[in-house]
């Protein structure tokens, strides 16, 4: 959620604790529209993290040194230029407002003392940073606003800074007065006395009261028992003294400045936080507290981003993965339409065989001839149409032509849908494996593979049952000569490469724990997939996958003990999960078939991931995780 103003108050007294008395000792933009304000203190450097993301605009303090963006803004500048080396006097800013003045005081290149303030306006689509002169006068801002865009706040150099237009709000301290009252119920809050039309109650609290954000509002009348959706024109006097009592309440742990900063989750199950908040809410049923303010917003907006960058990884995975699958299925379509045709080849044959019998009695500049085909019983009379401009000779010729490039084009095509087929099973699983991305090093194992494999480059001239699978699909390899031409110690660096390689493979797995402690892993990619069965499972260890369907692969590991039932079904339900077969969130009942990893064998000149097992077993088992 944003932040709001409630929370605003807090957090300005917060970063007032920690900050003021601290001088400016770097500054650096660290995305499209934020930077990092790095402070020093005897002894120790503190962070403050600025946004004007309309999406994730938030300040607040960060430890962490987030990496600098390669080119930096004019403001970034502007901001060294006046601010470093200046101490934090103060931080303030209105009421119940998203707005927060640090004021810095420094020396000029003369040595005059100089102020300046820098206003962080944390909007929304509104934010904006401004350096403000000690007269008031604008000096540069992150984002201009010209009279084109905002007739009556301009924010350009040299110009006035005018605060945000008042709102007009009511202020919950204009209530502190009289609180034992409204506390007690024994009297309605007199903004709530009023029928308010058809508004519902928690759109009337964000109209009437300061610094009120949705979320508070809904738990405001969630706390009161009000249900959704309620109309101030239909609630009761009995109501609306809940409402008040509710409201007297919040206002009382907000005179008291108590606050208990957490993360709120909607599900209890649920591992990203849905909103963040300075008190207790009651809204959602799970929350994790934090020991400040900053603390929980930036372990919100960390996952916020890290979930925008796993949006963005699946939406570039995805495109490359269509645009594969779009160009595999056109491929197939032709080679399934080249089959087709080369199935006319012994009908070109038998043409060419009747008109070489009766080449003699074909009358020359024929169109067409009728001749009986000697090869059935009955003797039926063929028409056979011909080319006016060859003689029967030529004529002959161009029909076993025809026939010699059917038959080509029938074993070609045969060769490239063994191909097709297999590239069509790796599509597959990659689309499984995307489906189940949920983290940054699912979609970076995927994005691997995708980028490591190439096609094919050319086809062998024997027939394909003549020929192993590999032979097909990865014709020709080159000589040994070849890793000689690399100079001394050039094999060892390529060595040392490859073994880099597979173990980023290596490190993409995912690993989980029975309830009896056996280990379970499950590859990321196909990659490592490959490299668990094949390199790193051992022998005796169990191999599993769901049965005919495209899945990632999953290993046991038994560590020389016999798992129990109990242990193969927990595995089994992992391989489920991890299974095209896995369409519903309650999770689906599939056939795992499972065996000793030797049994398992690679299909030759595949793709990695893709092979075959023998004397396996059969287990029947809700597509589910470990709990």
């Amino acid at each position: 959620m944003p932040l709001d103003g409630i929370s605003a108050n807090f957090l300005r007294q917060e970063l007032a604790d920690h900050l003021v008395g601290a001088r400016l000792n770097q500054v650096w933009q660290t995305a499209h529209s934020a930077l990092y304000l790095q402070f020093r203190r005897p002894g120790r450097n503190l962070g403050l993290h600025i946004s004007i993301n309309p999406a994730q605009a938030a300040i607040y303090l960060d430890a962490t040194n987030p990496p600098r963006l390669k080119n930096q803004a004019n403001f970034i500048q502007s901001l060294k230029k006046r601010l470093l080396g200046a101490e934090l006097r103060s931080v303030d800013g209105p009421d119940c407002e998203r707005i927060f003045n640090l004021v810095f005081q420094g020396t000029n290149e003369i040595g005059d003392i100089e102020r300046h303030t820098l206003v962080a306006e944390i909007m929304g689509k509104h934010s904006n940073l401004v350096l403000v002169r000690e007269n008031g006068i604008i000096h540069d801002a992150f984002r201009h606003i010209d009279s084109s865009l905002n007739r009556y706040r301009e924010i350009m150099p040299a110009r006035p800074y005018l605060s945000p237009p008042d709102q007009d709000k009511l202020l919950f301290s204009d209530f502190l007065g009289e609180l034992d009252r409204y506390l007690q119920g024994e009297e309605i809050l007199p903004f709530l006395q009023t029928e308010a039309g058809t508004q519902t109650c928690d759109r009337y609290l964000l109209a009437q009261l300061a610094g009120f954000s949705p979320l508070l509002a809904r738990d405001i009348c969630f706390r009161a028992g009000l249900p959704d959706n309620l109309q101030m024109r239909d609630m009761s006097p009995e109501q609306r003294l809940r409402l008040s009592v509710s409201l007297a309440q919040l206002f009382q742990k907000l005179a008291e400045g108590k606050i208990r900063p957490a993360l709120y989750f909607i599900q209890a199950s649920n591992r990203e936080a849905k909103d963040f908040y300075s008190l207790p809410l009651q809204l959602y049923p799970r929350w994790e507290p934090y020991p400040s303010l900053s603390l929980a917003m930036a372990a919100f907006y960390r996952q916020k981003s890290q979930a925008e960058d796993l949006s963005q990884l699946r939406h570039k995975i995805d495109h490359q993965l269509k645009r594969l699958q779009k160009t595999h299925a056109r491929r197939y379509q032709s080679h399934l339409q080249d089959l087709q045709e080369g199935e006319k080849a012994d009908t070109y044959k038998l043409y060419g065989d009747l008109l070489q019998a009766k080449i003699y009695q074909i009358p020359a500049k024929a169109d067409r001839v009728r001749v009986e085909n000697y090869y059935e019983a009955d003797l039926p009379v063929l028409e056979i149409a011909l080319d006016p401009s060859l003689n029967p000779a030529q004529n002959v010729n161009h029909y076993y032509k025809l026939y010699r490039k059917a038959k080509e084009k029938t074993r070609r095509a045969r060769i490239y849908l063994r191909q097709d087929e297999l590239e069509g099973e790796w599509l597959d699983n990659l689309q499984v494996l995307l489906d189940r991305m949920d983290s940054l090093a699912d979609g970076q194992a995927i994005l691997e593979e995708l980028q490591s494999q190439v096609q094919p480059e050319a086809l062998t001239d024997k027939e394909p049952e003549d020929l192993p699978l590999g032979q097909i699909l990865n014709p020709g390899k080159p000589g040994k000569k070849g890793k000689y031409k690399a100079g001394p110690g050039k094999g060892k660096q390529a060595k040392s490469k490859k073994m880099q390689k597979d173990n980023s493979s290596t490190q993409a797995l995912r690993e989980f724990t029975t309830s009896e402690g056996f280990l379970v892993q499950v590859g990321r990619n196909n990659l490592a997939n490959d490299r668990l069965t094949f390199k790193k499972a051992r022998k005796d260890d169990l191999w599993f996958h769901a049965r005919n369907m495209p899945g990632s692969h999953t290993v046991l590991r038994t560590e020389g003990k016999t798992p129990s039932p109990r242990a193969i079904e927990e595995a089994a339900s992992i391989a489920a999960y991890f299974s095209s077969g896995n369409q519903t969130d309650a999770g689906a009942r599939l056939e795992v078939d499972y065996c000793p990893v030797k049994q398992v064998s690679r299909i030759p000149g595949a793709k990695p991931g893709l092979v075959t097992y023998k004397d396996f077993q059969t287990a029947y088992v809700e597509a589910k995780l470990p709990e």
